[in-house]
């Protein structure tokens, strides 16, 4: 997110608008799958707040993507990435304290 000038966020973005089915769509539910199996093995060890894995982390992709794009049009500052990673981790870990 910080380093934007390198990230081939806008291309992918682009791409995905002009083709309906995409390669994206796969890596995409790919990735998906395999966050949500990584939040329910912490949980399920205990290492993770009780959350429900999938909510979440459709809400985490969704909103790290959208930052991505953002992060081209509006000039971000370090503490608004700070805020998103601290966001993450008051929800995920247990008894996260700053």
């Amino acid at each position: 997110m910080v380093n934007n000038k390198e990230s081939l966020a806008l291309a992918l973005f682009e791409y995905a608008t002009i083709h309906q089915e995409h390669p994206l769509s796969t890596d995409n539910r790919h990735e998906l799958t395999q966050w949500r199996k990584l939040v329910t093995y912490g949980v399920t060890i205990g290492e993770l707040n009780n959350v429900p894995a999938e909510i979440v982390m459709d809400t985490f992709l969704y909103a790290y993507r959208g930052v991505m794009i953002w992060s081209h049009v509006l000039n971000f500052q370090s503490e608004v990435f700070e805020h998103l990673l601290d966001s993450v981790r008051y929800i995920l870990i247990k008894n996260y304290n700053k």
